[in-house]
């Protein structure tokens, strides 16, 4: 994309756009949690494919219809195709700068934080990607009345650090 669509695309997204990063609980048969890094656009439109397929053909995700509104669509993309979209706006946005940079930095986070291996995360890196979490949390307050600040440190309370992570929180 040139520049001008790029400014034109974070135009757009200060307006209609989210950064939406999270920590979601875990199921009851396990004991972890996840990190969750998302982006999307939400349009009223009738024609999605017409607005959207610059979007999709750089950096990948489908408009699709959300079912209680009609015509209203959602542009969403997450994982790498998220953090390459946000990097390529960052230098336009305005609204959502910060958001945008806390997003890239978990979504880093996210990928490397494993050094390829699955299974529970190391104590600093939960530390680390709940500091996002909480700068985060306060960008958006107010904006979505339900929302609850849930972190990863909960996990960490049930094993054998209980003292000391409840001094530090």
């Amino acid at each position: 994309m040139v520049r001008e669509e790029l400014a034109y695309w974070a135009g757009f997204f200060d307006g209609e756009g989210h950064v939406e990063l999270a920590f979601t609980n875990p199921k009851p048969y396990s004991r972890h949690g996840r990190y969750m890094f998302q982006i999307w656009i939400n349009q009223w439109t009738k024609t999605p494919k017409v607005l959207f397929d610059e979007l999709s053909k750089t950096f990948g995700g489908v408009p699709k219809l959300q079912k209680k509104t009609p015509n209203n669509f959602r542009w969403q993309i997450g994982g790498e195709n998220g953090r390459q979209f946000l990097e390529a706006l960052l230098p336009y946005l305005r609204k959502k700068k910060r958001q945008a940079e806390l997003g890239i930095e978990m979504q880093k986070r996210m990928q490397n934080g494993h050094g390829g291996k699955r299974g529970p995360l190391q104590e600093s890196e939960i530390l680390a990607r709940d500091a996002i979490l909480k700068e985060y949390f306060t960008l958006i307050e107010g904006t979505k009345p339900r929302r609850t600040l849930k972190l990863g440190q909960y996990i960490l309370l049930k094993g054998r650090k209980t003292e000391q992570l409840k001094r530090e929180t």
